[in-house]
């Protein structure tokens, strides 16, 4: 694995390398942009805090021209987009690889076990820097107990946007074929097209607290 990048646009702070495919480098406006959403997270210690802050300050998603010709992006950062931003190892100068089964950690098939290579693009953040991040996420993560509510509270009813449509998402439930409850946020309508069906409400909250 030679740790290059293989589809779909940069993540915030990279551009394509002209004429070197799978290769990256710093857009230097937009790293100084993720260093600094890295540091205000940091000083804020939790999600809600650093979108507050980052609204306040207007950094905003990644721009870029699509295929049309069209600038898009720019938009307000979500709760799914700035945790992604985050966790992103390519700011490391990383390449994962099997990154579905990164939480899984028996694989019989080697094939599929996720794993890191070094990228053959610079790092944006420290791994000091990193580390702490993902420390303090992984802290509130396992502060949140969802089996002390009673009643499920969709804290982030209208505030969770969906990364295709730009849409907000609500709260909703439903029960499954053995009679297991599971609560998630998702479209207003039913047959909304966009690649992200539903989202764990449960599993999104531990991700903020």
């Amino acid at each position: 694995e030679r740790g290059l990048f293989t589809g779909g646009r940069p993540p915030l702070g990279f551009d394509r390398a002209p004429g070197k495919k799978g290769y990256l480098v710093i857009n230097n406006e937009e790293g100084a942009r993720v260093r600094l959403i890295f540091e205000i997270f940091l000083e804020t210690g939790n999600l809600f805090g650093t979108l507050a802050r980052l609204k306040q300050e207007n950094i905003t998603t990644k721009r870029f021209v699509n295929y049309d010709g069209k600038e898009v992006g720019g938009r307000d950062f979500s709760m799914s987009t700035l945790w992604r931003l985050l966790t992103n190892r390519h700011y490391l100068g990383e390449r994962e690889y099997n990154k579905q089964h990164r939480e899984k950690t028996a694989k019989k098939d080697e094939s599929k076990k996720y794993f890191t290579a070094k990228a053959v693009w610079p790092a944006i953040v420290s791994e000091e820097t990193f580390s702490q991040t993902q420390k303090i996420l992984v802290e509130n993560h396992v502060k949140y107990k969802p089996e002390s509510w009673k009643r499920f509270n969709y804290l982030l009813t209208s505030r969770v946007l969906c990364p295709d449509c730009h849409e907000t998402l609500i709260g909703m439930s439903g029960q499954g074929k053995l009679g297991t409850k599971y609560v998630y946020y998702s479209h207003r309508d039913w047959r909304s097209k966009c690649s992200v069906a539903r989202l764990d409400a449960e599993h999104l909250h531990r991700i903020v607290q």
